[in-house]
């Protein structure tokens, strides 16, 4: 997952308070899923927790020139990653992933994806072509 951008997200159970954070994974370690020190480019960013799901949706541009931001203006394989705890307000190391079968397409002709896409997950990993995840 080195090398890889980020969106990672939970629904505080206590108080149902949504967290959806902008990150860049420069190791396979929780020390390295950092904030991505760049604008964050998440917009319309919505999410709740119902029957023991939860479903979070954005929106974000393909091509936000962020250093951080891998550019989704090609197909791209998505991990999804879940499981783990919140300490001190971060995240610890996920226990489950599981990567899309195929590369997914996001937008064809628009600039911009503006379908809320529901993620029963707690991390999204935008992986580049070509990109090793199991070591």
């Amino acid at each position: 997952m080195a090398n890889s951008d980020a969106i990672v997200g939970w629904v505080e159970p206590s108080s149902g308070e949504l967290t959806l954070t902008d990150r860049w994974l420069n190791e396979e370690s929780v020390d390295g899923v950092a904030l991505d020190n760049g604008p964050s480019n998440l917009e319309k960013i919505e999410g709740s927790f119902v029957d023991g799901r939860i479903k979070f949706s954005f929106v974000r541009a393909r091509n936000t020139e962020d250093k951080n931001d891998l550019p989704l203006t090609e197909c791209v394989y998505l991990l999804y990653a879940w499981g783990g705890r919140i300490e001190d307000g971060d995240i610890t190391k996920h226990k489950h992933t599981r990567v899309s079968d195929e590369k997914i397409c996001i937008g064809s002709g628009s600039e911009r994806l503006e379908v809320p896409i529901p993620l029963f997950i707690v991390c999204v990993f935008f992986l580049i072509t070509g990109t090793t995840i199991f070591q």
